[in-house]
């Protein structure tokens, strides 16, 4: 009987861990699959057999995204980063305060909550078409404000949502004994709570910047030459007749996964922690 027992579990072990090999390599062979086409040549692209291992590699690729006279992806990737930066600037500048007042004094109770949250749960296509059309009459369409503040109308829910479970879990003693020492109410949140709550405040960030990096609909339908991300240019030469724009596209999509990459390895100590706020409630 105990020998029975022991051959299942560990065959259950085995079928469990082979489930999650095969997990990850469906997760990973396609970013190996991006990176390796954005090294091959040009040739072995639609080579038939499929090129999984390839033995020749060339930078050409990610030369033509910085030649000047070619792709010139540097106005595309400082594109990104401004608008990705303002969006997650704004958004925690108008959330912290939001999240603090409704779960402080518990405005509007669970339906302020629900219609918070389901402003989020649109998706972004609903919005696409009013806000061209109101963009199209203030003359913001292809300009970084309109940009900023439609990523902000959809990225604001979510973060004044989390901020709010955050808030809750935070002890009002401290807030409570700051307001007797003569702080006000403003004072309290900036020099007291902000930066004990700043591990959540930076997960809330970085979803805000990650989600503005990410975004195509909005910068494809509300955008414009000035104002076209690393995403535009790869769809570009997606579209382009010839597939010698394949590589590049692929060298794109390298290029634009490795800040949120650094960016997320540079702030996981942060990102542990601020997760697990707000997890449990005592």
């Amino acid at each position: 009987m105990t020998s029975r027992y022991l051959f299942t579990r560990r065959l259950r072990a085995v079928v469990v861990y082979a489930f999650l090999c095969v997990g990850i390599l469906v997760a990973v062979f396609p970013f190996y699959w991006i990176v390796t086409t954005s090294f091959k040549y040009s040739r072995d692209h639609f080579s038939k057999p499929p090129v999984y291992f390839p033995t020749d590699y060339t930078l050409d690729h990610y030369d033509r995204l910085f030649a000047r006279t070619d792709v010139n992806a540097l106005p595309f990737l400082k594109n990104s980063f401004v608008l990705s930066t303002f969006n997650m600037v704004f958004v925690v500048a108008i959330s912290i305060p939001a999240a603090y007042a409704l779960s402080r004094y518990r405005l509007g109770g669970d339906k302020a909550r629900f219609a918070i949250l389901t402003g989020r749960m649109l998706p972004p296509v609903i919005l696409v078409l009013p806000l061209f059309l109101i963009y199209r009459n203030l003359n913001l369409n292809n300009t970084y404000l309109g940009l900023v503040l439609a990523y902000s109308i959809f990225n604001g829910p979510l973060a004044v949502w989390l901020l709010m479970a955050f808030f809750e879990d935070f002890p009002t003693e401290i807030i409570d004994a700051s307001l007797v020492d003569g702080s006000t109410e403003l004072q309290a949140l900036v020099r007291i709570v902000m930066p004990l709550m700043a591990p959540s405040i930076v997960v809330v960030a970085l979803f805000c910047f990650l989600t503005g990096w990410n975004d195509l609909i909005f910068v494809l339908t509300l955008g414009g030459r000035e104002t076209q991300t690393l995403n535009m240019l790869m769809v570009n030469l997606l579209n382009a007749p010839s597939n010698e724009s394949f590589g590049p596209a692929a060298a794109t999509v390298v290029l634009g996964v490795l800040p949120p990459f650094v960016l997320t390895l540079f702030m996981q100590r942060y990102l542990v922690s601020g997760l697990s706020l707000g997890g449990v409630k005592g």
